[in-house]
């Protein structure tokens, strides 16, 4: 809740590292995102319009874009090429 306080545009969780915290636990797309964020994952929307998605990701449906939906990780690939650098330490 504090979280949610903090940043109401937070739909679904919100990450501080080293902490994150998923306040709609049925939402699994919700968890990966956050975990992702600790693992060095950039979100995929504007912050201050999270409708709009940033020019350097390059995926339709990434899981770091703003509340996604749950059939998103059904398949590979569910994270953008951006993503996946920075994860492998190469961003």
């Amino acid at each position: 809740m504090a979280a949610l306080r903090q940043k109401q545009s937070t739909l679904w969780g919100a990450t501080s590292s080293p902490l994150a915290a998923v306040y709609e636990s049925d939402k699994k797309v919700a968890m990966w995102h956050e975990a992702l964020h600790l693992l060095g994952a950039d979100d995929c929307y504007i912050e201050d319009n999270p409708s709009r998605k940033k020019s350097d990701c390059n995926l339709d449906g990434c899981i770091m874009e703003y509340a996604v939906p749950e059939s998103t990780c059904e398949n590979w690939p569910f994270l953008c090429d951006k993503n996946i650098k920075l994860l492998k330490g190469l961003g």
